[in-house]
């Protein structure tokens, strides 16, 4: 079982496809993917692939490249996303506050805990295990 709060964590080692479909897969009716922006937590949803602006090096991946009123690009392995729906996590838009060159950012700890399972008791409560 998946639990968007602990498995949505985005890791921005991933290849760009990889990135667009685990975004894709956590967008709505789920909560959205995570990650951090200027020390904030973030929630990023609408992405979609794009490689018309060339293949990036692995050190850029999670790099804020080209920002327009309601889209990012974000650079990642072997292409870009476009992002179009950005949050933070009280659901106020992200957008304005963003700048190019600011870099999306997941710490490892986030990363080694979307590993762990999720276990539901009868009344439907989380806990997390190994």
């Amino acid at each position: 079982r998946l639990d968007s709060s602990t498995h949505g964590w985005i890791d921005w080692s991933r290849k760009a496809f990889e990135l667009e479909r685990f975004i894709c897969a956590f967008d709505e009716p789920y909560p959205g993917a995570k990650t951090v922006l200027n020390g904030k937590t973030v929630i990023v949803q609408s992405a979609s692939l794009n490689t018309e602006d060339g293949l990036f090096h692995s050190y850029q991946s999670g790099l804020i490249y080209r920002k327009g009123n309601h889209w990012i690009c974000i650079a990642a392995q072997g292409g870009a996303l476009i992002v179009e729906k950005m949050t933070d996590e009280n659901n106020g838009d992200m957008f304005e506050s963003i700048q190019v060159g600011d870099r999306l950012f997941t710490p490892n700890d986030k990363l080694e805990g979307a590993k762990d399972r999720v276990f539901y008791n009868a009344l439907g409560l989380k806990t997390i295990g190994n």
